[in-house]
Parts: C-alpha cells; sequence; structure tokens
C-alpha cells in the first residue's frame, strides 16, 4: 500500500466488500493537505462509496443482489 501511496501520490485504501456492505481494512494517507481522515474500520453500503461500486460493478448479478 505504501508502494501504491508513493507511485501514485494518493491516499490507499483496502476495502473487504460482505454482501453489499464495505468495510475499510487499512488505509495508508497522502501527504496532500485536501484528504478524508482515517476511516479504518467503518463500515459503509457499498453502493455508497466509489470503491464499493467498483467492488459491485465486477461482481455477477447473483452476488449484488444477496440481502
Amino acid at each position: 500500500m505504501a508502494r501504491l501511496r508513493a507511485t501514485f501520490e494518493e491516499t490507499v485504501t483496502l476495502r473487504v466488500r460482505t454482501r453489499r456492505m464495505v468495510r475499510l481494512v487499512a488505509e495508508v494517507e497522502c501527504s496532500h493537505s485536501l484528504r478524508v481522515g482515517h476511516r479504518t474500520g467503518m463500515v459503509f453500503p457499498a453502493h455508497r462509496t466509489s470503491g464499493g461500486l467498483g467492488m459491485l460493478a465486477e461482481s455477477d448479478d447473483e452476488a449484488v443482489r444477496q440481502p
């Protein structure tokens, strides 16, 4: 994650999707002055985060429909 941050100079977040929810497992923040604080451990509906939407887009229809 640190290498990705150094390469792209952006915050890198590791997320895990469980059905329709996304948990932020780890995060390495960038050095830019405009950024969001640490959200490690927080859980969000997958369709309400950019990373969650990407995960849903890569999932088959059956996996997305699971409650």
